[in-house]
């Protein structure tokens, strides 16, 4: 609460600046969200299986692949989103990259923020 305040506290005078400035705001606000998504487990849950349905051809290491599938089920028994969302970082790192757009920012898969 205390950064949303921080954030939105010279909103006016902020929303009369550059262009620049306004982008580094919204970015901290994407940020904030993301801060406060990640502490539920169901959106972690759901962040999970956009990773889990994916192809396996999609993958670099089938063999990580199935140990993090498995540990990620032993994981959501226990309604742990902390280590969920570890075992996803894993995961959105075994991924081939397969994008050729250099001049766009860099967004991470399934959880809409760059």
């Amino acid at each position: 609460r205390k950064r949303f305040r921080a954030v939105t506290l010279n909103e006016n005078a902020w929303l009369q600046g550059a262009p620049v400035a306004i982008r580094s705001k919204l970015r901290e606000m994407r940020s904030l969200h993301y801060e406060l998504k990640k502490l539920s487990f169901e959106w972690v849950l759901g962040v999970y299986y956009y990773y889990a349905l994916r192809p396996d051809n999609e993958y670099s290491d089938l063999k990580r692949l199935q140990m993090l599938r498995e540990q990620a089920n032993e994981v959501i028994a226990q309604h742990n989103a902390a280590a969920l969302m570890t075992i996803v970082n894993y995961m959105s790192n075994l991924l081939i990259d397969q994008s050729t757009d250099t001049d766009t920012e860099i967004q991470i898969p399934g959880t809409g923020i760059s």
